[in-house]
């Protein structure tokens, strides 16, 4: 199967608002999907990606290896159930689909998760730091939350239209090219 970076839906998309639909069978499509989505993160750089961000109204995230630590190999969710979480933690976050926009976001500190992996076996994932991070940041996608819906309004309208500002402005540097 060749892998392939697969488009990104960006602020102002109604799918990113929308809460996903629960994976009932993983076929060679949902695999196709999930694969494509780590070469998409990876192109983009990105530490996770939700299959909203890239058009698919499914339960299905994945994570970069790079979080999970050295050698690891990308995590695969799908279905994700959170069991738990504990404690605080405020960091900064970005999103592939608000690309150029950073703001620090307070978040459970730890999670406690159940999903299902690739070859449709529950696993679980009890974790903290960067990982549980990425883990609750994707989680919210798959609800139709964005990072800056868990900023102050203010906050939050002047990033949105810094990112409207500089989205803008990409897209024209494009149009000139």
């Amino acid at each position: 199967m060749k892998r392939k970076v697969l488009s990104l839906k960006y602020y102002g998309d109604p799918v990113l608002k929308q809460k996903t639909e629960r994976i009932y069978k993983i076929d060679e499509k949902i695999k196709e999907l999930a694969y494509n989505m780590i070469e998409t993160m990876l192109f983009y750089e990105g530490a996770g990606l939700a299959a909203n961000q890239v058009g698919e109204k499914l339960s299905l995230f994945v994570v970069s290896g790079k979080v999970i630590g050295e050698d690891k190999e990308p995590l695969i969710v799908i279905n994700p159930e959170i069991i738990d979480i504990w404690g605080e933690s405020v960091m900064e976050e970005g999103c592939l689909s608000i690309p150029g926009i950073y703001a620090d976001v307070e978040r459970p500190a730890g999670v406690y998760l159940k999903y299902m992996n690739i070859k449709g076996e529950e696993e679980e994932i009890k974790t903290e730091g960067m990982l549980a991070r990425v883990i609750l940041h994707e989680y919210d996608h798959l609800n139709g939350l964005l990072f800056i819906d868990r900023l102050d309004k203010e906050t939050r309208r002047i990033l949105v239209a810094q990112f409207k500002k500089g989205f803008k402005e990409i897209k024209e540097q494009r149009i000139k090219v």
